[in-house]
């Protein structure tokens, strides 16, 4: 029967490496001093396969992406280093049974290869989250097969049950398996990193280094979305998975360094078992998600709980439901509104008009609740099982307005409206990783399918009605 000897959590900046590096090598010395050690602690283990889930493979909604082909091959190109590559064999037997087991937990698996890959039009080579921590243990031992995963953007329940699925297959077959859950914390540490800085960002990642320190999973399960959202981090949901994998059983969780020299925060980690059992966290964790529902529930104003009770009846009838406006406090006014359906993958249904099409306002949100859950052309109509787990936000928009030049916007003061001829599109405003005017103006202009066109803005405001969270 197999062991899982060891999970380490390891970031993935190119920069890590010392060829990448340059004469910046120095500034990101500790995180390249424990890498080190973790290749040369993997080297002592020896282990059979490593299991590693990246979050820069070819990433689901709605499921787990898994390479499947015989070797796996990836190189840093794209950093300017095609020198630095890594070649594995592919456990695809291992692959097999994750998806079988996963299959059990309603968890889709996809096993991408060639003809898959092609067809997706995506690609099924190893990525720069996958290449950087194999590199470092490449320096000290070679002789092991791969399992790459891409996680999905899955519900920390689910991908904690994932965790569970990987332990179960790694029992089934022989030699010792290490777990490595790639990922950056915070992209949000300064003005200077990839993202404009967020106070959230130091905050998420002290919370997680401390508890690893203490080994208080749960806590980092459990730790509210909008946060990280606003964190700009890419390894909770590896996280999440390799806490799975130690499900009930008793742990020492240690965090080998962690620093932020670009804006972007590093951990290196590891996670051994010491024997023992413990209780184990999914109960707690679905516990924990449904009091945050219902605490949601229990912050929406009359607008978003309009626009709740018209999905959900439509989803679970199929018929418009019949409003009475004396159980709403809303205004009677019309104006046109957005009504967007977000869950833990992000966007799930967005419909809005500008203008009012509808005589009043109650009307206008009845309408778009309908159509954002059942006609955004970019989605799958809601079904009954997501709706316990949907957020709610209704925008009421207030009338545009004319402007002569990009200088008039403000990505989070004012949405969008780009013209050209018959062509239109709109953002709204205040919207998760929209942080700069030209960000705005290229999805607004892409939405409207205008090019290199002369075209007109127009900006507005709007009253954003959601559970505060």
């Amino acid at each position: 029967m197999g062991r899982l000897v060891k999970t380490y959590f390891m970031p993935h900046p190119p920069i890590v490496i010392p060829e990448v590096a340059g004469d910046r090598h120095g500034l990101c010395k500790n995180t390249y001093d424990a890498m080190m050690e973790v290749g040369r602690e993997i080297a002592k283990i020896k282990p059979k396969r490593i299991v590693i889930i990246s979050p820069h493979g070819t990433v689901f909604s709605d499921g787990i992406g898994a390479l499947y082909n015989h070797d796996l091959y990836g190189n840093l190109a794209t950093f300017g280093h095609e020198d630095i590559e890594v070649q594995k064999r592919c456990d695809m037997f291992f692959v097999d049974e994750l998806a079988t087991e996963a299959s059990r937990s309603d968890i889709v698996v996809a096993k991408i290869d060639e003809d898959f890959a092609e067809e997706l039009g995506i690609t099924y080579t190893l990525d720069h989250g996958a290449i950087v921590p194999l590199w470092f243990v490449d320096q000290f031992y070679k002789d092991y097969d791969v399992v790459h995963l891409a996680y999905g953007l899955l519900s920390p329940s689910k991908l904690y049950e994932l965790g569970q699925n990987i332990r179960t297959v790694v029992k089934q077959f022989a030699g010792d398996t290490v777990l490595i859950a790639s990922g950056d914390m915070s992209h949000a540490l300064k003005d200077s990193g990839p993202y404009d800085y967020h106070p959230e960002g130091a905050n998420f990642d002290k919370f997680v280094v401390e508890a690893i320190g203490k080994h208080d999973f749960l806590s980092i399960l459990s730790y509210p979305q909008k946060k990280r959202e606003s964190a700009r981090e890419c390894g909770f949901r590896s996280f999440c998975i390799a806490f799975g994998a130690h499900d009930r059983m008793l742990v020492d969780s240690k965090v080998l360094s962690y620093e932020g020299p670009f804006g972007v925060g590093y951990m290196v980690a590891g996670i051994s078992e010491v024997g023992g059992i413990v209780p184990g966290l999914l109960p707690s964790i679905i516990e924990l998600s449904r009091a945050e529902q219902a605490r949601r529930l229990g912050l929406e104003d009359d607008y978003v709980k309009l626009a709740r009770n018209v999905i959900n009846t439509f989803v679970l009838m199929g018929d418009r439901p019949q409003v009475d406006p004396n159980d709403y406090a809303i205004d009677k006014e019309a104006h046109g509104c957005f009504v967007s359906i977000k869950n833990d993958s992000g966007l799930r249904g967005c419909i809005g008009t500008i203008h009012p099409t509808r005589d009043s306002l109650i009307d206008e949100i009845v309408d778009n609740a309908i159509k954002a859950c059942s006609e955004d052309p970019r989605f799958d109509p809601i079904y009954e099982d997501e709706l316990a787990d949907l957020r709610v936000s209704v925008d009421i928009l207030l009338p545009p307005e004319p402007i002569e030049s990009e200088e008039d916007l403000d990505p989070q003061r004012y949405g969008v409206i780009v013209e050209a001829g018959f062509k239109r599109g709109l953002l709204l405003p205040m919207l998760e990783g929209i942080e700069t005017v030209g960000e705005q103006l290229r999805i607004a202009k892409s939405k409207a399918g205008i090019e290199d066109e002369p075209y007109h803005l127009m900006r507005f405001k709007v009253i954003r009605h959601e559970a505060d969270l």
